[in-house]
């Protein structure tokens, strides 16, 4: 990727380059009251209830390339594959070890990360 990895203050990065060992992972399509859960279990501190400020942009279609389209899904083909791959799997949260390319979510299920 030369360069690529830190530009636009890594805006465009691949979001697997910022896995390491022993990393939980939520996926943000099963909501954030997971992620809130896990925080007031890991604290021990007690569930607090606050609205989420929904700041919400108007939708627009953008039309690309096949060119770009293809650029685009090679960038970030280990994403769309680990996120495939979580999707698959159970639990709140997966626990990622990416060194050894296991994942295992936190119902205790493993699976190859698919390459």
């Amino acid at each position: 990727m030369g360069g690529l990895p830190c530009a636009c203050d890594n805006h465009i990065r691949p979001q697997i380059d910022f896995i390491g060992a022993n990393i939980k992972v939520f996926l943000f399509e099963r909501g954030l009251n997971r992620v809130y859960r896990w925080i007031d279990n890991v604290t021990d501190t007690p569930e607090v209830l606050s609205p989420l400020d929904r700041n919400e942009s108007r939708k627009f279609d953008i039309e690309i390339s096949s060119k770009t389209e293809a650029k685009i899904r090679d960038l970030y083909e280990s994403d769309y594959s680990l996120i495939s791959t979580l999707k698959n799997m159970p639990g709140d949260y997966q626990e990622i070890d990416i060194d050894s390319r296991k994942f295992s979510g936190n119902a205790s299920r493993n699976c190859e990360r698919m390459a």
